[in-house]
């Protein structure tokens, strides 16, 4: 699937890509549902020596699919496909949403009850009920299949709190404590009448209107203590169903974590390439990123793109800045933070005259704007692999990923990026 620059006659790619495998368009739903969701640039050698430059291998997802030793997550996963239904990927498949790469850190659901498929024994649930209140399961596989959880909740079943009798709130608390008291996020697909609300045992709520059909509700509370659980309540007068509740640690939440009795867990999500893509003095990656929370609130480094050295980071973040960093020197950027929907275009150049290093920003396609450290020493040009993910924090969507062992410049930059 590689294409050659007009005009130009290719030998062909160098290095080979041996850790993408074919298949066919027959097997295209066994992997991914979504087109286009990631460019990688490979180099060509064109057959006149003296001109090196480097040309696009597409990752179309009905042509190519990542080996298990490129991709790496220990465990299985839920994503959401472009229909609109949450699709489960095995151990070491990627997840491809919105016609981008997802890719998470590693989160527990500390909920111990059984989420997904909810049991005649309600185990590890306790609730408080006022007098007229019934908690129980039942079935309710259209209002499931509607809000495409079907395939999660195969089963049928949700959890219904009825408090329509009541003249007292009820709530329904999950064992597995916080175990700190860092910020945890609860969350759970509910539908009703009436309103209720999710919040931490020993912290206070706020009751919302129940939606007519099932919508993720979330919230997130700092807990006083270690030992905090969470809760779901029904207002009086409410009829509520909800299932697969789900209580993380951190500001946001991420993708559902199936729990059978026990915490569940989702590991990180890493995409890892061995070839020797920094092999010149100078070079650019470009990237775009769409992160699923507020850059800002995120305190410390994050990283995004790694070498193998644990010391260099290709591209990461903290609450205030992207950044590049070569082992000695480092070139930083503002974000300005995050909402919903913002995309970020960076670019990072690694120069030897003049010596620098140097990271460029466009949010939403608006101007570039540039930065560049005093030096650079040359760390990047060795041979090592490349990692997506290394030490995620939390949810980003990775639309493309561009890597030349050439610079380019920033006007062609500025001129062709976004593309």
């Amino acid at each position: 699937m590689t294409r050659c620059p007009p005009n130009v006659k290719c030998r062909g790619v160098v290095p080979a890509l041996s850790h993408i495998m074919l298949h066919s368009d027959t097997l295209a739903n066994e992997f991914n549902d979504i087109l286009n969701a990631v460019e990688i640039f490979a180099p060509f050698q064109p057959l006149d020596p003296a001109v090196v430059f480097y040309a696009p291998l597409q990752f179309n997802t009905r042509d190519l699919r990542l080996s298990q030793d490129t991709f790496e997550r220990n465990s299985e996963a839920w994503y959401l496909d472009g229909s609109g239904i949450y699709r489960r990927k095995l151990v070491n498949q990627a997840r491809f949403e919105n016609s981008r790469l997802l890719m998470e850190s590693a989160t527990t659901n500390k909920c111990e009850n059984y989420n997904a498929e909810p049991d005649s024994a309600a185990e590890n649930i306790i609730t408080s009920l006022s007098p007229g209140a019934t908690f129980e399961r039942i079935q309710d596989v259209s209002q499931l299949q509607a809000a495409g959880l079907s395939e999660i909740c195969t089963s049928g079943f949700v959890w219904h709190l009825n408090n329509q009798s009541a003249a007292g709130e009820s709530y329904a608390q999950f064992e597995g404590f916080t175990l700190n008291t860092n910020p945890h996020t609860m969350s759970a697909f509910w539908r009703g009448t009436g309103q209720g609300y999710l919040r931490l045992q020993g912290v206070a709520g706020t009751p919302v209107d129940l939606p007519g059909a099932y919508e993720r509700e979330i919230i997130t509370q700092d807990p006083p203590t270690t030992t905090q659980r969470m809760r779901i309540y029904a207002w009086p007068g409410a009829d509520l169903y909800f299932v697969l509740n789900q209580f993380e640690e951190g500001d946001i939440a991420t993708s559902p974590i199936i729990t059978e009795g026990t915490a569940g867990q989702r590991a990180i999500d890493r995409l890892t390439y061995v070839e020797n893509w920094f092999n010149q003095t100078q070079g650019m990656t470009l990237v775009t990123l769409k992160p699923l929370f507020d850059l800002s609130s995120q305190i410390g480094d994050r990283g995004l793109l790694n070498l193998s050295d644990a010391t260099l980071g290709l591209l990461y973040h903290d609450e205030l800045f992207f950044k590049t960093y070569d082992g000695v020197n480092t070139a930083q950027i503002a974000h300005g933070g995050s909402i919903p929907g913002d995309i970020f275009f960076i670019a990072i150049r690694w120069l030897t005259n003049p010596a620098e290093l140097q990271i460029g920003l466009s949010k939403n396609g608006n101007t570039w704007q540039w930065v560049a450290s005093s030096s650079y020493d040359g760390a990047f040009a060795k041979d090592s692999l490349f990692r997506i993910g290394r030490a995620l924090a939390y949810l980003y969507h990775f639309a493309d990923v561009q890597i030349y062992n050439e610079d380019k410049g920033t006007a062609w930059i500025e001129g062709n990026y976004p593309p």
